[in-house]
């Protein structure tokens, strides 16, 4: 590069950037530049030639291209971020962290490269561990950027793949979607296929293996069109994935072989190791168990020369399965065990499920007792209902099924009754008289939402949410007893019931103003609540016929915290005077006096707003 940086240049340069990021501007810059007489026109793109690398996956000579522009004081913001998505991209996540804090500290740190690195920031806590941190730079670069930028669609994608590893199907989708139709009209066809891959993998996760290979088509249909050579590799992997999950192993391996072809040619290390991982659980599945350590030998080198952990515990889960098909069984299960503990301390439910399922695999074929098996498998599936994937409850089911249909069958009883609800008795003649708590949960304008939205959209929202709400129930030990349409009944029982009751109904709250908190970026409707708690007696049984039997609450408690719900303003619960007695000291209320309300069937009572903001709760 010339030493002498003409200042038209340099403003056509940073106008580049500013427009169209490091990675995206060369595509925009004429395209017969290099064969001009035109000599500042050659010289624009020589300060992409840093970016050029980078995607050729030349990180050393992409480093030393930017490192060059940090002597350049209208660009080195600028640089430094070159220099931290090289680093990122190399996993060099401490050196990309500086990089990052060098850049704040620029001349020419605009409101664009503040969103930038607002973006990679959010990006880098992503994957270096601290995920719960990612969310707000994330959100306050989406904001940054406007409406009409073209990177907002890179921001979308951050916050998409954010929500789908926070187990959020339907935020993630929404996300990506959005990330979709912005590239579209941008004209971003490179961003457009790292959303389809996006998409693609997201699909894969949760089971839908047709849209999985729809998305994964579309990116590499565009990775062939643009010349992304890494890119077509990368798919060819993942369309191997899909060919696997639906036991197509000669497709499989056809797209693994190609991958780990392009990825050998290449030199993307960690790409062929996952490839040659994947190539192996191939060979497994038809019992070609040489060719199958072959492939793993290889991948382990590499993932550890690479010190890629998370690649190694993949290995590891596979190295398992072999050790199992050779009837090694401690061997096995030691590979197994220890793939599952880095899943574990990486919080990779997915992963779990998987690694517990091949645990109980191979001690049902070592001849552990039936017990225990059984165990190991039910473990796996409260793994499943948590990671709440379908085809991973499905499969587990099937593997309890098949080793014990009598627990089979009680583990789906217990989750159509209610997992903690304790009673299991059939019987449609005996009672119980306990002093509870209820809760009445209704969501505010869902069903006028539901009419004017797709079905598939609407279960998905509501089974999202319900799950948001799983947590603080199960904490405060809350029994839901019943859904009902988009809402629901809980009880509270045992000790300081009542004031347990109160506290979950602010946190329910709370984690409603959560779930709303993509939608709102998003520009999606926005769900409020209204919640009615009332303490006393309540009749305890089973309700029904023998053709269906649920377990119900019923007496009047009830009736008051159904009616009581009607008249909550969204956002407080609503409690019954009897509940206000038992918890006024624990909480703050909207008014120093009650308020008189008359209810239907039951006549004028007085009731207490609690208020959901407060700093002085005790818990």
């Amino acid at each position: 590069m010339e030493t002498n940086h003409h200042p038209d240049v340099i403003q056509r340069v940073l106008q580049l950037l500013r427009q169209w990021g490091w990675d995206s501007a060369p595509q925009h810059i004429k395209p017969d530049a290099h064969d001009r007489d035109d000599r500042l026109d050659q010289l624009v793109c020589e300060y992409f030639e840093g970016s050029l690398k980078a995607a050729r996956g030349e990180y050393t000579q992409a480093m030393q291209h930017y490192s060059e522009l940090t002597h350049i004081p209208s660009l080195a913001g600028w640089a430094h971020v070159g220099l931290a998505f090289v680093c990122t991209r190399s996993r060099d996540l401490r050196a990309a962290e500086e990089h990052l804090r060098q850049a704040e500290f620029c001349a020419d740190c605009d409101d664009v490269l503040r969103a930038t690195l607002l973006l990679l920031r959010g990006t880098l806590m992503f994957h270096g561990g601290n995920a719960a941190l990612a969310l707000e730079p994330l959100e306050a670069s989406l904001t940054l950027f406007g409406p009409d930028h073209f990177r907002r669609g890179h921001a979308l994608d951050a916050l998409g793949m954010w929500y789908a590893a926070h187990d959020d199907f339907q935020s993630a989708l929404e996300f990506l979607r959005q990330a979709i139709e912005h590239k579209t009209a941008s004209g971003d066809d490179t961003g457009l296929a790292v959303t389809h891959g996006q998409l693609g993998r997201l699909y894969l996760d949760w089971g839908q293996y047709d849209l999985s290979e729809h998305h994964f088509r579309a990116d590499l249909e565009i990775a062939r069109r643009v010349g992304d050579a890494r890119g077509e590799a990368q798919m060819y992997n993942f369309l191997g994935n899909v060919s696997f999950a639906k036991r197509d192993f000669e497709s499989a391996s056809a797209y693994l072989d190609h991958s780990i072809h392009m990825s050998c040619q290449g030199k993307w290390r960690v790409l062929e190791a996952f490839a040659r991982k994947d190539r192996a659980l191939c060979h497994l599945a038809e019992n070609q168990l040489d060719s199958a350590e072959v492939q793993l030998q290889h991948s382990s080198e590499i993932f550890q020369q690479t010190a890629f952990d998370e690649g190694l515990a993949h290995v590891q889960r596979a190295t398992g399965i072999l050790f199992r098909k050779r009837e090694h069984w401690q061997q096995s299960e030691t590979a197994l065990r220890q793939s599952m503990r880095w899943f574990e301390s990486a919080g990779e439910l997915t992963q779990q499920v998987c690694t517990q399922t091949e645990i109980a695999r191979t001690l049902a074929s070592s001849g552990t007792p039936r017990p225990l098996v059984r165990d190991s498998i039910i473990e796996a599936l409260k793994l499943a209902e948590n990671s709440r994937r379908p085809h991973l409850v499905q499969e587990v089911d099937a593997e309890l099924m098949a080793i014990d249909p009598d627990a089979a069958r009680r583990h789906i009883y217990r989750r159509v009754r209610g997992q903690r609800i304790d009673q299991d008795s059939t019987s449609l003649m005996n009672a119980e008289l306990d002093h509870v708590s209820v809760m009445f949960f209704d969501l505010q304008g869902f069903t006028a939402w539901s009419r004017v939205t797709a079905p598939e959209v609407v279960m998905l929202c509501l089974n999202q949410m319900m799950a948001a709400f799983l947590e603080p129930t199960a904490r405060h030990e809350v029994q839901v007893i019943e859904y009902m349409g988009d809402g629901f009944l809980a009880l509270t029982r045992g000790q300081s019931h009542a004031q347990r009751c109160v506290q979950v109904a602010i946190e329910l709250h709370k984690a409603l103003n959560e779930f709303n908190r993509p939608r709102r970026i998003l520009g999606l409707s926005e769900f409020t609540c209204r919640i009615g708690i009332s303490t006393g007696e309540v009749v305890l049984g089973n309700v029904g016929t023998f053709d269906k039997i649920d377990f119900r609450a019923v007496g009047t408690t009830v009736n008051l915290a159904a009616r009581l719900q009607n008249e909550a303003v969204p956002g407080m619960p609503c409690i019954a005077q009897a509940t206000h007695d038992a918890v006024k000291q624990f909480f703050q209320f909207s008014n120093s006096r009650p308020r008189n309300v008359t209810l239907k069937g039951i006549g004028e009572v007085q009731c207490w707003d609690v208020l959901v903001d407060s700093d002085q709760h005790r818990h």
